[in-house]
């Protein structure tokens, strides 16, 4: 009888366990501190959290915000492009720079003070149109050090990437 509830109490902690890993929601927080503007075009520094561990699944999670901070910057009559976005994942490192500014510093002082010695950045994202089309160049950082650089197409017509 005891190991019977013994596996029903395993059973709904694993279950629990699941559900709240399969729930968490993808979550880009804008570094405010870090956006700039250079010649009317914006450049980004975005923290991610509960990103997926799948390269395909991050590559559009990654577009889907580009495209969504474009549009936004679009509606609210604002004609300055985005030209480039890179992605951090959000950390207790990564975060102290909501709200506090990068301080560059020497060789030899070893505390954190720019958000690049955290190594958590995820991949960058830049776009050009050619031929009427959105290219996507996404650069993203492998956990083993190399880097894979992809030029993905970005149908407007169809809203999805495409082969073509």
């Amino acid at each position: 009888m005891k190991s019977k509830s013994t596996a029903q109490f395993l059973i709904l902690c694993l279950f629990l366990i699941l559900s709240e890993n399969c729930s968490r929601k993808v979550e880009f927080t804008e570094i405010k501190r870090r956006t700039t503007i250079i010649n009317g075009q914006y450049y980004y520094d975005i923290l991610v959290s509960n990103c997926s561990d799948s390269i395909g699944e991050l590559k559009s999670q990654m577009i889907s915000f580009y495209n969504m901070k474009a549009r936004n910057l679009k509606s609210k009559g604002d004609h300055k492009i985005i030209a480039g976005m890179k992605f951090y994942k959000k950390t207790s490192c990564t975060s102290y720079f909501l709200n506090y500014d990068e301080e560059h510093t020497d060789a030899f002082d070893l505390t954190v003070k720019e958000i690049e010695f955290c190594n958590n950045e995820l991949g960058t994202i830049s776009e050009e149109n050619i031929d009427g089309r959105i290219v996507y160049m996404i650069t993203l950082s492998k956990k083993n050090g190399d880097v894979i650089v992809e030029f993905l197409k970005w149908d407007k017509k169809t809203n999805r990437l495409s082969e073509k």
